[in-house]
């Protein structure tokens, strides 16, 4: 910052605290602008884009990008995902279990003690919706399916494939929904309601 009132331009060091805050709020508003400067990216695409990510951070982003979308599907393991990344973990669950979330979203989940503790986070809202997988489902992957864009992460080694495709979006979206349908016929169960004392 310029110190004022001297005939010599001088500078002093700024409030580390305004830089990081500074920064934040710069962040916060590239994140309100990322589905358009997507748009805009994408706009004369036909074939698709992929993408490969291998550090943490760069999966961290992308997860918070997925929650920009209107509608998503997932099939996951939160037992997988909070092992790997615990803070963001714990951030979702709270970031989802908000009323004012815009994302609406299918999971089918891992019956494990992580999955549970998601599904009571978000049990009862209604742009939530989630199916528990059999108990003898085993993977270490999730499948992310987020408006135009299908995603795989796989857990070990960690590393994510991001392809942005409407065609492969809709296709994906069309095999998670048949396996929704057949779930919901009673193979896969919500968990109940725990009643106070």
């Amino acid at each position: 910052t310029e110190i004022p009132k001297l005939k010599v331009k001088r500078y002093a060091a700024s409030d580390p605290l305004k830089v990081i805050q500074n920064t934040q709020s710069n962040f916060e508003q590239l994140k309100f602008m990322l589905p358009l400067l997507r748009t805009m990216h994408n706009t004369h695409q036909r074939k698709p884009r992929i993408e490969f990510f291998e550090n943490k951070e760069a999966l961290t982003a992308i997860y918070c990008m997925f929650e920009m979308g209107k509608s998503s599907r997932y099939m996951t393991s939160y037992g997988f995902f909070k092992k790997q990344f615990p803070h963001e973990y714990k951030r979702w669950l709270t970031r989802t279990a908000h009323a004012d979330s815009k994302n609406c979203a299918k999971q089918l989940i891992l019956d494990d003690e992580a999955g549970r503790e998601y599904a009571r986070h978000v049990a009862h809202k209604p742009k939530q919706q989630f199916l528990f997988l059999p108990k003898d489902a085993s993977f270490s992957m999730d499948l992310s399916i987020v408006d135009d864009v299908v995603a795989i992460t796989n857990f070990d080694p960690l590393f994510i494939v991001v392809i942005y495709s409407k065609n492969m979006a809709e296709s994906a979206s069309l095999l998670f929904d048949m396996a929704w349908e057949r779930a919901g016929k009673g193979a896969i169960k919500r968990p109940r309601r725990q009643q106070n004392g």
